[in-house]
């Protein structure tokens, strides 16, 4: 270790986190916010970013994936919406992002438009990654305001590799969904559909 570090380390160490102490010196101090100050004794940061997994099914086949290899995709579960509730009153008032499910397709989760407005509700943003086939109008209303940022797995730029990897899935419905998805938040955030 260097003594940069030693320096930084014991002077850390001489004043507890959160002591409510100035800690603008201090290299743990970047996560302290007013959100956390009141209820949170310091001794390790709240999470900002809060993946649960709200389901473990999926309606792909996909050649690479562990959890669908193994019949997991199809057999479940689903999070309960009262558990998921429980998770979001102990743990999403210090949090600023939800990613929810990454061994299953989101979009799948049973109660999953109310759990994004539970996590709204708590003024969280909404991280997901999704394969792209699946897509109500509800969802796409719900969701888009509270996005943070939409992932689409999509493994081929052809419609052959795509669909030769990504079993079950049809390229042409993902690539509609995905301009959808572009098109709504164009409108939430410019106001136009260009």
């Amino acid at each position: 270790m260097t003594e940069q570090h030693d320096a930084a380390v014991s002077a850390r160490d001489r004043v507890p986190v959160g002591d409510g102490a100035d800690r603008t010196d201090d290299p743990m101090a970047a996560w302290s916010c007013e959100k956390t100050a009141a209820t949170f004794d310091g001794n390790l940061p709240p999470p900002t970013w809060v993946n649960i997994e709200t389901t473990r099914f999926c309606n792909l086949a996909c050649r690479m994936c562990i959890p669908a290899l193994s019949g997991t995709t199809k057999e479940g579960p689903h999070l309960d919406l009262d558990r998921f509730r429980r998770y979001a009153e102990q743990i999403f008032p210090y949090a600023e992002v939800l990613q929810p499910s990454v061994s299953g397709e989101p979009m799948l989760t049973r109660g999953f438009a109310e759990m994004v407005e539970t996590a709204a509700s708590y003024g969280l943003k909404i991280d997901m990654v999704t394969n792209g086939t699946i897509l109500s109008d509800r969802l796409l209303e719900t969701m888009t305001p509270h996005l943070g940022r939409i992932t689409f797995s999509i493994d081929g730029a052809t419609k052959e590799t795509f669909e030769a990897v990504r079993i079950d899935a049809n390229f042409d419905q993902v690539l509609r969904n995905v301009r959808r998805w572009v098109a709504a938040a164009q409108t939430i955030l410019c106001g136009s559909t260009k």
